[in-house]
């Protein structure tokens, strides 16, 4: 009786730190993607400000309406730009981001836990081949 409260201690065991490595590893993922994220929500509020500075001086020195006008339609047309760009840097990172996580899942220690107590159920079926 002892040697099976041993081993279901040892599998209990084997299985809790299977699990935390598992939860760990994608956790460091997801910071590092988090990351990512804010890198690059950093950098486009700086690029926005900026942006934003030139649009001024260049409002306030138009010299006529008709002026604002066309600054107002370039500004547009920059702004848009810039949005696509950011779009497409976000998609970027999302496809980065599930990649990262699917190596992650599948290099995970869960998974060789699975494995190896699979091998070990099926050994004894073997040998009857």
């Amino acid at each position: 009786m002892s040697t099976q409260s041993q081993q279901y201690a040892h599998l209990a065991k084997t299985w809790f730190d299977a699990q935390f490595a598992t939860l760990t590893l994608l956790a460091e993922e997801h910071l590092a993607t988090c990351a990512s994220v804010a890198g690059l929500n950093l950098e486009t509020a700086k690029a926005a400000m900026a942006a934003s500075a030139v649009a001024s001086k260049q409002w306030l020195t138009a010299p006529d309406p008709k002026e604002w006008l066309k600054l107002g339609q370039s500004q547009a047309g920059q702004a848009f730009e810039r949005a696509q760009s950011y779009g497409r840097q976000v998609a970027g990172l999302a496809s980065s981001a599930h990649t990262r996580y699917g190596l992650a899942a599948g290099s995970a220690p869960l998974n060789s836990f699975f494995k190896s107590a699979y091998d070990a159920g099926t050994a004894p079926y073997t040998s009857l081949e």
